[in-house]
């Protein structure tokens, strides 16, 4: 949506930005059609992109690059299921990066750990089998000296990376999620378009 116009399709959206900005639109058919912004941010400081429908500005989106250190902590998002048939399958954990006044910093894949096993993937989620059979363990995600655990009934699990897909972004009114976003120096996030 764009104040009342509704956007569908796959209309051609033109992405235009500063220097220090990489930015690249996919598109995706899963589920639906969509476009989205790739973006990787090169310096530090106060950058913006300007995505386009033809002659018309859609948005403009001011990004900030921060370098490693501003990471502060992590915080680790558990879905509680809402339903019985949700007690068993696959769940996700999504590892966040945030600053010092606690808002968000994208583009940062973790260090997965549990208990009795390491991995090598790194990613911002963590896909896993809950069981509500097994006995609670600690999930660890790490990334740049910062961690944070979680206790989860976790039968088996993998990290995976969300930095380079367009699977969970959505904009739904208000002013969009990812105005004045932090990125990390380097790194790709996903923006929907």
């Amino acid at each position: 949506m764009h104040e009342d116009i509704r956007l569908q399709g796959s209309t051609d959206i033109q992405v235009s930005t500063s220097a220090a900005i990489d930015a690249t639109i996919r598109h995706s058919e899963l589920v639906d059609n969509r476009n989205w912004l790739q973006v990787s941010v090169g310096a530090q400081g106060r950058h913006s992109a300007e995505l386009w429908l033809g002659d018309s500005l859609v948005e403009e989106i001011d990004i900030f690059g921060v370098p490693s250190s501003m990471i502060a902590g992590v915080e680790l998002i558990d879905g509680d299921a809402t339903n019985p048939d949700e007690l068993a399958g696959e769940w996700l954990l999504v590892g966040q990066a945030v600053a010092e006044d606690k808002q968000p910093i994208y583009g940062v894949d973790f260090e997965w750990a549990l208990p009795d096993r390491g991995f090598t993937e790194p990613g911002d989620v963590f896909i896993y089998e809950h069981d509500p059979e097994q006995e609670f363990r600690k999930i660890t995600a790490r990334a740049y000296g910062v961690e944070s655990q979680i206790s989860v009934r976790v039968a088996a699990g993998e990290p995976a990376s969300s930095n380079d897909t367009s699977l969970t972004c959505s904009v739904t009114g208000g002013p969009s999620p990812w105005a004045l976003g932090l990125l990390l120096l380097g790194l790709r996030r996903r923006r929907r378009a």
